[in-house]
């Protein structure tokens, strides 16, 4: 599975956002727990201390269904808005 986190100051260049970060999400445990990932964007090339407005999560299956979701946040808040999220279907 891919997972990545993009972030632009718009919402029409997702082609090549400014920040895109793959995520890597690691396996169980040895207990056979879930473990959290965690990334630490202020290492990410393009991460900006002022924000993004926009950002988006895309999680691709390696099989045949691939889903993201994107929203708008402003500025310097923690409310975000106009969530959406959209399913593919790659075959």
């Amino acid at each position: 599975m891919s997972v990545k986190l993009q972030a632009d100051a718009d919402n029409t260049s997702w082609g090549a956002p400014t920040l895109d970060a793959a995520i890597t999400i690691p396996g169980e445990d040895e207990d056979g727990r879930a473990s959290m990932p965690w990334l630490d964007l202020t290492g990410v090339t393009g991460y900006d201390v002022g924000g993004f407005r926009y950002w988006r999560l895309i999680v691709a299956a390696a099989r045949t269904r691939s889903a993201s979701a994107s929203w708008g946040c402003g500025r310097r808040s923690a409310r975000c808005h106009g969530a959406s999220t959209r399913v593919h279907d790659d075959r």
